[in-house]
């Protein structure tokens, strides 16, 4: 899976935007120094739709941290708070939507049980 990769030297205080409606974020981190605590608030537009932490457990490892919501959202705040100065650490971020099932596979297959009951039927 492709992802937008960022390295980032200090604090790290930034958003990530989308230009659509999201329904899963998740991303690679790699911290070279300092546990951290990390507070990811998401939006749709303006409004607040949720939030989650976490705590940086290893250093000079990769950790995969995902998010999923049923709230859409087109923004994520990011804010570390460490109390100190970080240096050397890696995002790379993924983003996906949830596919709702279309009805029409659904109808074509009861469409297809209902012609194989039938024709059990008629074979009694």
């Amino acid at each position: 899976m492709v992802g937008q990769e960022y390295a980032l030297s200090g604090d790290e205080n930034f958003n990530v935007s989308f230009s659509s409606l999201q329904n899963v974020f998740a991303f690679n981190y790699e911290d070279d120094s300092v546990a951290s605590t990390f507070t990811l608030t998401f939006f749709n537009g303006a409004t607040n739709v949720g939030s989650s932490s976490f705590v940086t457990s290893s250093f000079d490892t990769t950790e995969f941290i995902g998010f999923i919501s049923d709230a859409e959202f087109d923004l994520v705040q990011v804010r570390e708070n460490d109390g100190g100065f970080n240096s050397n650490e890696y995002f790379q971020f993924y983003t996906a939507t949830v596919k709702v099932s279309e009805p029409a596979p659904l109808a074509i297959m009861a469409l297809g049980l209902m012609m194989l009951g039938l024709r059990a039927k008629s074979k009694a």
